[in-house]
């Protein structure tokens, strides 16, 4: 049955943004190339950067993907995701339909894509993720204070209990989502400070006294992330209370903070173990005392150190060092049977592998939810600001974003990758170090400018003849973002799996070329569909899901 005309109804073709449309087709090629290196390698190795041993081509395409492709593309997916959250609200409020139910559908319906996908086609899915950070999106902009009561309580049961104790990553997202609710929404003030203010002023000073307090009876190891983590509390509170006005830039402001807060940290983290008390007692991982590591470069014998009883501190670090022991040996045993099983195994050990592993990670995906979350803000506010709506009017926003966002966000790429790949030793086993810590955060901190940088760069290419005839073939594979990733996860797996072709372990460069045939055979499906149909086929479930009625799928004229 079609839908009536004035009610609320999904999104017609006229009345669509041109150009989220032709990101998202973007945003789908650079998914693809990120993603299609964990067909063809153990999940279990992700993060650990490009893969040693490569040489030639296949070095070149995997350092390419890693500095410009890695950690920019997920980002501009989420930056989208907001947008088309944004969208939907500004209809429904012009049209007075209600909002929050029709979008929690949504969010149920993404949730059950998600795990489908997760378990039964690909581990790396990231559609949960994104249905956990919509979930606290809702929260974050409508929520009451009951509403994340009546959450808590039963999260935090679960937590309790050991064979569901990853539900405790769901309740950090509801104390975030809180937080950055409070500052959203919240006009009351104690003494000229606005209440989230004050709470993050408390907060750091706690952790800084914790970290004081570590400091003093067991060592500065210990105590340092507290008083960093204190400190960068202290300056968000004193960023909530300097900068709350205009309440319009409020997104803006948070979801930069949110992306930035967690890089902080990793870039702190990689500084103080290269330059804090203990470095130079771990250069170059040799484990020996200062004084040691000295001779030995003036090829001196070093000096016999007296025999000492261990300290409390020394058990300590010893301890430490046998955990990080035994979780790369898990790691790299988890990382020997994914390979195993996906390599050459049947669909059935997959799927129980994919089963095991993605089910018990979900708690994982609240670190992934709260940086999405600072994303999904951020893209609202392109939406709500106008920029995105009408571009032509805002073309110097977009040009100065485009210089700064390449330029800034291209040399923190290429400083990561110089840092992280020095010796092209990295493997699952090789202990983390400073510089490889440093080069994270590096790595992170030129995702946010240099995926806005593309944006900017796409958004200015449309603006012209030339690159509306040229982009313009991304847009009906954007229309289709859901269907064609789905689908890049099915014809990948049929391809590399071993219950498939078998083609596990296919050369980097190579990996890239597949990518680029796939994709460009999806561009041309994508244009023969929606010249006969109105949506993709799960994009037609989904917002069947979503609305409640059974949208109309064939176009009149076909």
């Amino acid at each position: 049955m079609q839908v009536a005309t004035d009610t609320w109804r999904p999104l017609q073709r006229h009345e669509r943004i041109q150009a989220l449309d032709v990101i998202r087709g973007f945003a789908l090629l650079g998914i693809f190339l990120m993603n299609v290196e964990w067909f063809n390698r153990p999940i279990a190795e992700l993060g650990s950067g490009v893969q040693a041993g490569l040489t030639g081509l296949d070095f070149a395409a995997a350092w390419f993907i890693h500095t410009f492709v890695s950690s920019k593309f997920w980002p501009m997916f989420s930056l989208l995701f907001g947008m088309g959250f944004a969208v939907m609200l500004q209809r429904a409020q012009q049209k007075g339909s209600p909002f929050v139910a029709t979008y929690a559908r949504r969010t149920a319906a993404l949730a059950a894509f998600g795990l489908l996908h997760g378990v039964l086609v690909w581990p790396g899915d990231i559609l949960f993720a994104y249905a956990i950070t919509a979930a606290a999106l809702l929260l974050t902009l409508f929520g009451k204070p009951r509403h994340w009561l009546m959450l808590l309580v039963p999260f935090a049961v679960l937590a309790a209990i050991p064979a569901t104790r990853s539900a405790g990553g769901v309740i950090a997202i509801l104390v975030f989502s809180a937080l950055v609710a409070v500052y959203l929404r919240d006009e009351r003030l104690i003494e000229g400070w606005p209440r989230i203010a004050l709470a993050l002023l408390v907060l750091a000073m706690l952790l800084v006294l914790g970290g004081v307090v570590a400091w003093v009876m067991a060592s500065v190891d210990n105590g340092a992330p507290f008083i960093v983590g204190g400190g960068l509390l202290g300056m968000l509170a004193w960023l909530a209370k300097r900068y709350r006005e205009p309440v319009e830039t409020r997104p803006l402001r948070a979801g930069v903070a949110i992306y930035l807060l967690p890089t902080f940290m990793m870039l702190a983290g990689g500084l103080f173990m290269m330059f804090g008390p203990q470095s130079l007692e771990t250069r170059a991982g040799t484990g020996q005392p200062a004084e040691a590591t000295v001779s030995v470069a003036n090829k001196e014998a070093p000096a016999a150190s007296p025999q000492r009883a261990p300290t409390a501190e020394d058990k300590d670090k010893a301890k430490q060092r046998q955990e990080r022991v035994k979780r790369r040996a898990e790691r790299k045993a988890e990382a020997a049977e994914e390979t195993r099983v996906m390599s050459g195994g049947t669909y059935a050990e997959a799927v129980r592998l994919r089963a095991k592993h993605y089910l018990g990670d979900l708690g994982d995906n609240a670190g992934l939810a709260v940086i999405a979350l600072g994303l999904f803000l951020l893209g609202g506010w392109f939406i709500q600001s106008g920029m995105m709506v009408q571009p032509q009017r805002h073309l110097p926003a977009f040009r100065k974003l485009a210089m700064t966002g390449m330029i800034a966000g291209g040399a923190l790429s290429i400083a990561s990758s110089l840092i992280a790949l020095r010796p092209q030793e990295r493997a699952v086993d090789a202990p983390p170090d400073a510089a490889w810590q440093l080069a994270n955060g590096l790595h992170m901190m030129g995702g946010l400018p240099l995926m806005l940088g593309y944006v900017a760069c796409l958004v200015l290419a449309l603006q012209t003849r030339a690159g509306q005839r040229l982009l313009g073939w991304l847009a009906p594979a954007g229309r289709m973002a859901l269907t064609n990733y789905l689908t890049q996860s099915v014809i990948a797996s049929a391809v590399f799996y071993g219950y498939g072709l078998g083609l596990w372990g296919m050369p980097r460069a190579q990996q890239a070329l597949f990518v680029f045939v796939v994709f460009g055979l999806q561009v041309l499906f994508s244009h023969w569909w929606l010249a006969r149909f109105r949506y993709g086929p799960l994009e037609w479930l989904w917002r069947w899901a979503t609305y409640g009625q059974r949208p109309v799928l064939r176009l009149s004229t076909f």
